[in-house]
């Protein structure tokens, strides 16, 4: 006789579910930073942007998840590029927000360094706008990751180096 599905079945239909985006949220506030690592990896790869996005987004202001974050978000940005490229009627939700944590000033420069770096990771060339809008300052290191991003999209960036740059 083989293992009886008793067990799982009463599982099912008790309506516990075995969610793995639930269980990267609650990951998520745990200490342990591995396991909110690894939940991060786990909500780059979930196609539920309402419950994914808003956390990877506030990941990359907390420094020890801020690269995992952008790895995710550059992930997420590129898979949206590829599953919707024959479609004009919506726009990239990761360029979109993580464009408009690159414009305020309040991030930490590093925040919006990292943003800038998951615009041109995406490799989409309508995040040229979202890139040069990106908040220096008074940053060379936020000018200098612009300058980059805009050169890896394919944009002649000497003029916008020599304006960032002085």
């Amino acid at each position: 006789m083989g293992a009886r599905p008793w067990p799982l079945l009463l599982l099912l239909l008790s309506g516990c579910s075995v969610d793995p985006v639930d269980r990267a949220l609650d990951a998520m506030y745990r200490e342990d930073l591995a396991a909110k690592r690894e939940a991060l990896r786990v909500l780059g790869r979930s196609e539920d942007e309402t419950r994914a996005l808003p956390v990877l987004l506030e990941s990359l202001e907390e420094a020890d998840l801020r690269d995992e974050a952008g790895r995710q978000l550059v992930l997420w940005g590129r898979r949206w590029e590829a599953h919707n490229k024959a479609s004009d009627l919506k726009h990239n939700p990761v360029l979109a927000e993580v464009g408009a944590l690159a414009a305020r000033a309040d991030p930490e420069v590093e925040v919006r360094c990292k943003a800038v770096w998951v615009l041109g990771e995406v490799g989409a060339r309508s995040a040229r706008k979202s890139i040069e809008a990106a908040y220096a300052g008074d940053s060379a290191r936020v000018a200098a990751v612009q300058v980059k991003a805009l050169q890896k999209l394919g944009f002649d960036a000497k003029a916008r180096r020599r304006e960032l740059l002085g």
